[in-house]
Protein backbone atom coordinates (compact mmCIF):
# COMPACT_ATOMS: atom_id res chain seq x y z
CA UNK A 1 0.00 0.00 0.00
CA UNK A 2 1.47 3.43 -0.89
CA UNK A 3 2.42 5.81 1.88
CA UNK A 4 -0.49 7.91 3.09
CA UNK A 5 -0.39 11.38 4.61
CA UNK A 6 -0.41 11.31 8.41
CA UNK A 7 -3.77 12.16 9.96
CA UNK A 8 -3.79 15.72 11.29
CA UNK A 9 -6.45 15.22 13.97
CA UNK A 10 -5.55 11.74 15.17
CA UNK A 11 -5.11 11.28 18.91
CA UNK A 12 -3.61 8.11 20.40
CA UNK A 13 -6.10 5.44 21.54
CA UNK A 14 -6.68 5.30 25.27
CA UNK A 15 -6.13 2.12 27.33
CA UNK A 16 -8.71 -0.55 26.45
CA UNK A 17 -10.46 1.78 23.99
CA UNK A 18 -12.26 0.05 21.11
CA UNK A 19 -11.79 1.08 17.49
CA UNK A 20 -15.31 2.49 17.22
CA UNK A 21 -14.46 4.93 20.01
CA UNK A 22 -11.18 5.88 18.34
CA UNK A 23 -13.08 6.61 15.12
CA UNK A 24 -15.78 8.61 16.94
CA UNK A 25 -13.24 10.84 18.67
CA UNK A 26 -11.33 11.36 15.43
CA UNK A 27 -14.54 12.34 13.65
CA UNK A 28 -15.40 14.88 16.35
CA UNK A 29 -11.95 16.50 16.06
CA UNK A 30 -11.67 16.42 12.27
CA UNK A 31 -14.96 18.23 11.67
CA UNK A 32 -15.54 16.11 8.57
CA UNK A 33 -19.04 16.64 7.12
CA UNK A 34 -19.91 12.94 7.28
CA UNK A 35 -18.73 10.12 9.60
CA UNK A 36 -18.06 7.87 6.60
CA UNK A 37 -15.28 10.25 5.52
CA UNK A 38 -13.61 10.04 8.93
CA UNK A 39 -13.99 6.28 8.99
CA UNK A 40 -12.41 5.86 5.56
CA UNK A 41 -9.54 8.13 6.56
CA UNK A 42 -8.79 5.88 9.53
CA UNK A 43 -9.61 2.59 7.82
CA UNK A 44 -9.09 2.92 4.06
CA UNK A 45 -10.39 -0.62 3.45
CA UNK A 46 -13.66 -0.13 5.33
CA UNK A 47 -16.83 -0.90 3.40
CA UNK A 48 -19.32 -2.01 6.04
CA UNK A 49 -21.07 -0.86 9.20
CA UNK A 50 -19.20 1.31 11.71
CA UNK A 51 -20.52 -0.97 14.45
CA UNK A 52 -18.29 -3.78 13.19
CA UNK A 53 -15.32 -1.82 14.51
CA UNK A 54 -16.52 -2.20 18.10
CA UNK A 55 -14.78 -5.55 18.57
CA UNK A 56 -13.31 -6.64 15.22
CA UNK A 57 -9.95 -6.23 13.53
CA UNK A 58 -11.56 -6.33 10.10
CA UNK A 59 -10.24 -2.93 9.03
CA UNK A 60 -6.64 -3.22 10.20
CA UNK A 61 -4.91 -3.76 6.88
CA UNK A 62 -2.77 -0.68 7.54
CA UNK A 63 -2.48 1.89 10.33
CA UNK A 64 0.90 3.40 9.40
CA UNK A 65 -0.78 6.68 8.45
CA UNK A 66 -2.31 7.22 11.89
CA UNK A 67 0.77 8.75 13.51
CA UNK A 68 4.56 8.95 13.38
CA UNK A 69 6.17 5.46 13.26
CA UNK A 70 8.13 6.33 16.41
CA UNK A 71 4.89 6.11 18.38
CA UNK A 72 4.77 2.39 17.64
CA UNK A 73 1.26 1.99 16.23
CA UNK A 74 1.17 -1.16 14.14
CA UNK A 75 -1.64 -3.45 13.08
CA UNK A 76 -0.43 -5.97 15.63
CA UNK A 77 -0.35 -3.59 18.60
CA UNK A 78 -3.71 -2.01 17.75
CA UNK A 79 -5.36 -5.39 17.23
CA UNK A 80 -4.03 -6.75 20.50
CA UNK A 81 -4.85 -3.72 22.63
CA UNK A 82 -8.01 -2.27 21.08
CA UNK A 83 -10.05 -5.13 19.63
CA UNK A 84 -11.25 -8.58 20.71
CA UNK A 85 -8.46 -10.15 18.65
CA UNK A 86 -6.77 -12.03 21.50
CA UNK A 87 -10.07 -13.20 22.95
CA UNK A 88 -11.06 -14.61 19.57
CA UNK A 89 -7.74 -16.44 19.31
CA UNK A 90 -8.94 -18.84 22.02
CA UNK A 91 -10.86 -20.70 19.39
CA UNK A 92 -8.81 -20.36 16.23
CA UNK A 93 -5.42 -21.92 15.51
CA UNK A 94 -4.91 -20.17 12.17
CA UNK A 95 -5.06 -16.70 13.68
CA UNK A 96 -1.82 -14.78 13.16
CA UNK A 97 -0.45 -11.33 13.83
CA UNK A 98 2.78 -11.67 11.87
CA UNK A 99 1.30 -10.42 8.61
CA UNK A 100 -0.48 -7.08 8.43
CA UNK A 101 -2.68 -8.16 5.55
CA UNK A 102 -3.95 -11.24 7.38
CA UNK A 103 -5.18 -9.25 10.35
CA UNK A 104 -8.32 -8.60 8.33
CA UNK A 105 -8.98 -12.26 7.55
CA UNK A 106 -12.05 -14.24 8.58
CA UNK A 107 -10.29 -15.69 11.61
CA UNK A 108 -10.20 -12.34 13.35
CA UNK A 109 -13.71 -11.15 12.57
CA UNK A 110 -16.19 -11.17 15.43
CA UNK A 111 -19.87 -10.31 15.35
CA UNK A 112 -20.19 -9.85 19.07
CA UNK A 113 -23.28 -8.10 20.30
CA UNK A 114 -24.28 -7.65 23.88
CA UNK A 115 -27.68 -9.15 24.84
CA UNK A 116 -28.98 -5.61 25.39
CA UNK A 117 -27.79 -4.63 21.90
CA UNK A 118 -26.42 -1.28 23.04
CA UNK A 119 -23.01 0.18 23.84
CA UNK A 120 -22.29 -0.27 27.52
CA UNK A 121 -20.02 1.43 30.03
CA UNK A 122 -18.91 1.53 33.65
CA UNK A 123 -19.96 4.83 35.29
CA UNK A 124 -16.94 4.78 37.61
CA UNK A 125 -14.53 4.21 34.72
CA UNK A 126 -16.20 7.04 32.77
CA UNK A 127 -15.66 9.50 35.63
CA UNK A 128 -12.04 8.43 36.07
CA UNK A 129 -11.40 8.70 32.33
CA UNK A 130 -12.75 12.25 32.34
CA UNK A 131 -10.43 13.21 35.19
CA UNK A 132 -7.36 11.62 33.61
CA UNK A 133 -7.89 12.24 29.89
CA UNK A 134 -10.47 15.01 29.87
CA UNK A 135 -13.13 12.78 28.28
CA UNK A 136 -14.68 9.33 28.69
CA UNK A 137 -14.47 6.74 25.93
CA UNK A 138 -15.97 3.41 24.86
CA UNK A 139 -14.05 0.44 26.24
CA UNK A 140 -13.95 -2.94 24.52
CA UNK A 141 -14.77 -5.20 27.50
CA UNK A 142 -18.29 -3.89 28.28
CA UNK A 143 -19.31 -4.72 24.70
CA UNK A 144 -18.41 -8.42 24.95
CA UNK A 145 -21.10 -11.02 25.46
CA UNK A 146 -20.89 -12.30 29.04
CA UNK A 147 -19.25 -9.20 30.53
CA UNK A 148 -21.74 -7.88 33.06
CA UNK A 149 -19.53 -6.34 35.77
CA UNK A 150 -16.56 -4.01 35.68
CA UNK A 151 -13.53 -6.04 36.84
CA UNK A 152 -11.99 -2.91 38.36
CA UNK A 153 -14.89 -1.40 40.30
CA UNK A 154 -17.08 -4.52 40.77
CA UNK A 155 -20.23 -2.71 39.62
CA UNK A 156 -22.56 -3.79 36.80
CA UNK A 157 -22.13 -2.20 33.41
CA UNK A 158 -24.84 0.21 32.35
CA UNK A 159 -26.61 0.64 29.04
CA UNK A 160 -26.06 3.78 27.03
CA UNK A 161 -28.61 5.20 24.62
CA UNK A 162 -26.51 4.12 21.61
CA UNK A 163 -27.83 0.96 19.97
CA UNK A 164 -25.70 -1.21 17.71
CA UNK A 165 -28.07 -0.30 14.88
CA UNK A 166 -27.50 3.43 15.33
CA UNK A 167 -23.76 2.89 15.87
CA UNK A 168 -23.67 1.30 12.43
CA UNK A 169 -24.68 4.61 10.86
CA UNK A 170 -23.12 7.26 13.10
CA UNK A 171 -20.05 7.75 15.26
CA UNK A 172 -21.08 8.65 18.81
CA UNK A 173 -18.40 9.83 21.21
CA UNK A 174 -18.78 8.64 24.77
CA UNK A 175 -18.18 12.19 26.00
CA UNK A 176 -21.35 13.35 24.26
CA UNK A 177 -23.52 10.37 25.15
CA UNK A 178 -22.37 9.98 28.76
CA UNK A 179 -22.19 13.66 29.71
CA UNK A 180 -25.22 13.19 31.95
CA UNK A 181 -25.31 9.42 32.43
CA UNK A 182 -21.84 9.18 33.95
CA UNK A 183 -22.77 11.67 36.65
CA UNK A 184 -26.37 10.70 37.34
CA UNK A 185 -26.58 6.96 36.85
CA UNK A 186 -29.23 4.97 38.68
CA UNK A 187 -28.18 2.82 41.61
CA UNK A 188 -28.49 -0.88 40.79
CA UNK A 189 -30.20 -3.41 43.01
CA UNK A 190 -28.08 -6.02 44.83
CA UNK A 191 -27.47 -9.03 42.60
CA UNK A 192 -27.15 -12.46 44.29
CA UNK A 193 -25.01 -13.58 41.34
CA UNK A 194 -22.76 -10.54 41.43
CA UNK A 195 -19.65 -12.50 42.41
CA UNK A 196 -20.15 -15.05 39.63
CA UNK A 197 -20.61 -12.36 37.00
CA UNK A 198 -17.70 -10.37 38.40
CA UNK A 199 -15.36 -13.37 38.13
CA UNK A 200 -16.53 -14.02 34.57
CA UNK A 201 -15.74 -10.42 33.65
CA UNK A 202 -12.28 -10.74 35.18
CA UNK A 203 -11.64 -13.79 32.99
CA UNK A 204 -12.86 -11.96 29.91
CA UNK A 205 -10.65 -8.99 30.75
CA UNK A 206 -7.59 -11.21 31.15
CA UNK A 207 -8.29 -13.06 27.91
CA UNK A 208 -8.63 -9.80 25.98
CA UNK A 209 -5.03 -9.09 26.99
CA UNK A 210 -3.52 -12.59 27.02
CA UNK A 211 -5.76 -14.78 24.88
CA UNK A 212 -2.89 -15.85 22.61
CA UNK A 213 -1.56 -17.92 25.52
CA UNK A 214 -4.47 -20.32 25.01
CA UNK A 215 -4.67 -19.94 21.26
CA UNK A 216 -6.57 -22.66 19.39
CA UNK A 217 -7.92 -24.30 22.54
CA UNK A 218 -10.85 -26.00 20.80
CA UNK A 219 -8.53 -28.20 18.73
CA UNK A 220 -6.85 -30.04 21.58
CA UNK A 221 -9.35 -32.35 23.25
CA UNK A 222 -6.59 -34.36 24.91
CA UNK A 223 -5.16 -31.28 26.64
CA UNK A 224 -8.58 -30.12 27.85
CA UNK A 225 -9.32 -33.59 29.21
CA UNK A 226 -6.05 -33.71 31.10
CA UNK A 227 -6.57 -30.25 32.56
CA UNK A 228 -10.14 -30.96 33.62
CA UNK A 229 -9.17 -34.35 35.13
CA UNK A 230 -12.72 -35.63 34.89
CA UNK A 231 -13.61 -39.31 35.51
CA UNK A 232 -15.45 -41.61 33.09
CA UNK A 233 -13.33 -40.77 30.06
CA UNK A 234 -13.13 -37.14 30.99
CA UNK A 235 -15.24 -34.86 28.83
CA UNK A 236 -16.85 -37.48 26.64
CA UNK A 237 -20.56 -37.97 27.19
CA UNK A 238 -21.02 -34.69 29.08
CA UNK A 239 -22.87 -31.72 27.67
CA UNK A 240 -21.79 -28.15 28.27
CA UNK A 241 -25.07 -27.58 30.02
CA UNK A 242 -24.52 -30.48 32.43
CA UNK A 243 -20.95 -29.54 33.22
CA UNK A 244 -21.74 -25.85 33.66
CA UNK A 245 -24.65 -26.59 36.01
CA UNK A 246 -22.30 -28.65 38.18
CA UNK A 247 -20.19 -25.56 38.82
CA UNK A 248 -22.36 -22.47 38.31
CA UNK A 249 -25.81 -21.31 39.50
CA UNK A 250 -28.60 -22.15 37.07
CA UNK A 251 -29.59 -18.50 36.58
CA UNK A 252 -26.03 -17.63 35.59
CA UNK A 253 -25.81 -20.47 33.07
CA UNK A 254 -29.14 -19.70 31.40
CA UNK A 255 -29.15 -15.91 31.68
CA UNK A 256 -25.51 -14.97 31.31
CA UNK A 257 -24.75 -17.63 28.71
CA UNK A 258 -28.04 -18.57 27.03
CA UNK A 259 -26.26 -20.38 24.20
CA UNK A 260 -25.26 -23.07 26.69
CA UNK A 261 -28.88 -24.18 27.03
CA UNK A 262 -28.50 -26.56 24.14
CA UNK A 263 -28.06 -30.30 24.73
CA UNK A 264 -26.61 -30.73 21.22
CA UNK A 265 -23.31 -29.32 22.51
CA UNK A 266 -21.54 -32.44 23.73
CA UNK A 267 -17.84 -32.75 24.39
CA UNK A 268 -16.71 -34.62 21.32
CA UNK A 269 -13.99 -33.66 18.87
CA UNK A 270 -16.59 -32.41 16.41
CA UNK A 271 -18.59 -30.30 18.84
CA UNK A 272 -15.49 -28.78 20.45
CA UNK A 273 -14.80 -27.18 17.11
CA UNK A 274 -18.18 -25.47 17.34
CA UNK A 275 -17.69 -23.97 20.79
CA UNK A 276 -17.78 -20.21 21.24
CA UNK A 277 -14.93 -18.44 23.07
CA UNK A 278 -17.20 -17.72 26.05
CA UNK A 279 -18.02 -21.44 26.29
CA UNK A 280 -14.35 -22.33 26.28
CA UNK A 281 -13.89 -19.71 28.98
CA UNK A 282 -16.27 -21.70 31.20
CA UNK A 283 -14.11 -24.78 30.65
CA UNK A 284 -11.09 -22.82 31.82
CA UNK A 285 -12.77 -21.79 35.05
CA UNK A 286 -14.07 -25.30 35.72
CA UNK A 287 -10.71 -26.95 35.12
CA UNK A 288 -8.33 -24.47 36.73
CA UNK A 289 -10.23 -21.81 38.68
CA UNK A 290 -9.78 -18.96 36.20
CA UNK A 291 -8.40 -18.22 32.74
CA UNK A 292 -4.91 -17.22 33.88
CA UNK A 293 -4.44 -20.38 35.94
CA UNK A 294 -5.66 -22.42 32.99
CA UNK A 295 -3.03 -20.81 30.75
CA UNK A 296 -0.33 -21.71 33.26
CA UNK A 297 -1.52 -25.33 33.46
CA UNK A 298 -1.67 -25.58 29.68
CA UNK A 299 1.85 -24.19 29.32
CA UNK A 300 3.05 -26.83 31.78
CA UNK A 301 1.75 -29.69 29.63
CA UNK A 302 4.29 -31.90 27.82
CA UNK A 303 5.58 -30.48 24.56
CA UNK A 304 3.95 -33.30 22.55
CA UNK A 305 0.55 -32.19 23.86
CA UNK A 306 1.13 -28.48 23.29
CA UNK A 307 2.21 -29.18 19.71
CA UNK A 308 -1.24 -30.52 18.93
CA UNK A 309 -2.60 -26.98 18.95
Amino acid sequence: MPNRKLLSFFTPPYPEECLYSVAARYHARSANPHPAISFRELFPSSKTSFANAITTTYYLTNVSHWAEPSLGYTCQSVARNHTAYQFNSIRYTRITDTDNDRLGCQYTQMALKHPHNVLRYCPHCAREQKKIYGEPYWQRLPQLYGAEYCPIHAVPYEDSTVTFKSAGKRLYTASLVLSENAQNHAESQPDPLAEVYFNASKDLHWLLQHGLRVKGLFRNLDAIERLCSLPHKGLFGRTIEQLALDHFPQDFVYHGFPALKNPSFSYSTLSLRSLKPRQLMILMRISAGNAEKFARKREALPVKIINLY
